[in-house]
């Protein structure tokens, strides 16, 4: 099931908002809400509109991992690198 994000309040109520323009673009959009997903809740369609909300965060999701990841480099340090200088004597050999 689709959450959104808000201080508790009855479903209706939080429907309400969404789709008569109590909320901010900027509110909608950080709650991943296009206006397809107004429409669909405006309609009373909430199983489309969890469905394509779902996969819209999908979609955001994958984007933020591809923009972040690189791939074909190492996901942490070289281990070596975590022993520091323990193993080197006081000239460094």
């Amino acid at each position: 099931m689709t959450r959104v994000i808000h201080p508790p309040c009855a479903e209706e109520e939080l429907a309400r908002a969404i789709t008569h323009g109590d909320l901010t673009p900027e509110t909608l959009l950080s709650q991943c809400l296009d206006a397809k997903c107004v429409e669909l809740l405006r309609t009373g369609d909430r199983n489309g509109f969890e469905g394509y909300r779902a996969d819209l965060m999908t979609q955001v999701i994958q984007r933020n991992v591809q923009r972040r990841a690189l791939f074909g480099f190492r996901d942490g340090p070289d281990p070596a690198s975590l022993f520091g200088d323990e193993g080197a004597g006081a000239d460094g050999a």
